[in-house]
């Protein structure tokens, strides 16, 4: 039996809320660690990891200080992959980025997903009420504002 993406719901808004739910499916074989997961969806995970580490890197040539507790290490995060050391929540979103980079075919982790989840919380505390809510950008041909990042939900498929 041959399972792919395509045959991964596509992500849904959950009704009168600001979540996401984004389906997955476990790989099978030698793969059974990595999940698919639809392209759209990891690229809109991808793209808010980056927008959080670019816009906080950003601020702190004003003030070194800003969202310094996003610097410490949490129980909430993973080991790191290069020390024994916990993660930060910008360690964390930095490694999801430069992974993608370094690797655009490897998938995310099943066990990742409890750690990307926790991650959309603070983007999604950050860009919505935090220090990044004048952030969010706009459109410029619209003036309307952007969306704001979603609190993801995960469901296996």
């Amino acid at each position: 039996m041959t399972i792919s993406y395509q045959d991964v719901p596509a992500s849904t808004m959950l009704e009168e809320t600001e979540q996401r739910q984004m389906y997955f499916r476990q790989k099978i074989q030698k793969q059974e660690k990595y999940i698919y997961l639809h392209p759209e969806d990891k690229d809109y995970i991808l793209f808010w990891a980056d927008r959080l580490v670019c816009d906080i890197v950003a601020m702190q040539i004003i003030d070194p200080t800003f969202c310094e507790d996003l610097y410490k290490q949490s129980k909430a995060m993973p080991l790191s992959g290069y020390s024994k050391l916990r993660n930060t929540p910008i360690t964390f979103a930095a490694g999801l980025i430069s992974n993608a980079r370094r690797n655009p075919k490897e998938d995310f982790a099943k066990k990742q997903i409890k750690y990307i989840t926790t991650l959309f919380k603070i983007i999604h505390f950050a860009y919505t009420e935090g220090e990044l809510k004048k952030e969010l950008g706009y459109n410029v041909f619209t003036g309307k504002p952007n969306d704001i990042p979603y609190n993801l939900v995960f469901k296996e498929a």
